[in-house]
């Protein structure tokens, strides 16, 4: 494996990567387990954290990922599993459904939390969390949830779905599976 590159030796590269540092230490003293990540246009990253923070970092694609600058973007969600950036604005899959994370003043900290879907149903089932979503064509999503059962079986567990456009229905389209990602 490669390490890193330069741009010229990039290209000719099957496989290519970089380590990119993660925001720790912190000011909140949060752990960063990486659960998800979707790029900007820009070349931004966003990520999000299985302890329910979003992050956004810049500088990627630099000549050093050393000057990657990080800024918590969001915090108290509930297991985050998936992040998806649509037209500009980050999206999460969690344990409460699609939250979009709307940043109006523009100052890099969301400062409303819109619950776009909550329409699948989710059990305390400590396996049935958030595992993946896929944007639809449509505007709506693809949304694996787990399915590995301890004691609670819910209409939902070890599922694909697809949520509408408008995020207020849901279909079914897979069964069966332990952890869909």
């Amino acid at each position: 494996s490669v390490e890193s590159a330069s741009q010229s030796d990039a290209s000719s590269l099957a496989f290519c990567f970089d380590d990119i540092g993660l925001p720790v230490p912190n000011p909140w003293q949060r752990n960063v387990r990486l659960s998800g990540l979707d790029f900007f246009p820009d070349g931004r990253i966003a990520v999000c954290t299985f302890d329910g923070d979003v992050w956004v970092g810049s500088g990627i694609g630099e000549n050093s990922t050393s000057s990657l600058e990080w800024s918590r973007f969001a915090s108290g969600l509930h297991e985050p599993m998936a992040l998806l950036v649509v037209d500009e604005t980050i999206q999460v899959f969690d344990r409460n459904g699609i939250v979009r994370l709307h940043d109006d003043d523009g100052n890099g900290e969301a400062d409303w939390y819109e619950n776009f879907s909550h329409v699948v149903p989710q059990t305390a089932e400590t396996r049935e969390f958030a595992m993946d979503m896929v944007s639809a064509p449509d505007g709506g999503f693809y949304l694996a949830k787990g399915g590995q059962i301890g004691a609670t079986r819910g209409p939902a567990n070890g599922t694909v779905v697809r949520i509408s456009s408008d995020g207020r229905s849901y279909e079914i389209i897979s069964t069966g599976l332990r952890q869909p990602y």
